[in-house]
């Protein structure tokens, strides 16, 4: 273990380069979003009890949930260290709460954009499950602006009925089942689009 103190930038990513396990304690902070999810996700089967479960919780950082359960209930939470949770029937979250606080923030996420855009698919009747999981590999709900700070990971794709989860990247899936889960690693290389 390594208790370090202020550091630079430069040695927090070293740190964190290096590390085999992450722990973050405070005394008057709330609980990070990884933490909010690994319990909803252990003591929760729906929307309903989830939505109790994130009204009374502290939260540390602002974060937006989309939470979906076998009814097919579907809500957004907005999760504020300040502000307490929002709740919105609205099935999707990008990078804004409600409504846009920091302009050149949204401006880079392309937030509204995104939002916009996943909203129009869902409205859309011509839209296909795969056609709207295809979207999601592709501008502008897909970026490669990693250098900037705003780069996609992965795009996530679960089936809950299923009970399955797909891990995509332009090229490459990774999936996984609940019902036969096995321990695997998946290495995928990242690539900013060079700009002319």
């Amino acid at each position: 273990m390594v208790c370090t103190g202020p550091v630079s930038d430069a040695s927090l990513r070293a740190y964190y380069d290096t590390a085999d396990v992450f722990v973050s304690l405070s005394r008057h902070e709330g609980f990070g979003v990884p933490l909010v999810l690994r319990y909803l996700l252990e003591t929760c089967a729906t929307v309903a009890e989830a939505a109790a479960v994130l009204a009374r919780l502290p939260y540390h950082l602002a974060h937006s949930l989309t939470l979906a359960d076998l009814s097919g209930e579907v809500l957004t939470a907005h999760l504020s260290p300040d502000r307490g949770v929002a709740f919105r029937p609205t099935p999707a979250a990008t990078n804004h709460q409600d409504v846009v606080e920091w302009t050149e923030h949204a401006a880079v996420t392309r937030t509204l954009e995104r939002e916009a855009c996943i909203l129009a698919m869902l409205d859309d009747q011509a839209t296909t499950p795969a056609g709207f999981v295809q979207a999601f590999l592709a501008p502008p709900l897909h970026s490669t602006t990693y250098s900037r700070g705003f780069g996609t990971l992965y795009t996530a794709v679960y089936n809950l009925p299923e009970r399955t989860v797909d891990y995509l990247w332009t090229g490459a899936r990774w999936s996984h089942s609940l019902r036969s889960f096995q321990p695997s690693t998946h290495v995928e290389a990242l690539f900013e689009a060079s700009v002319a």
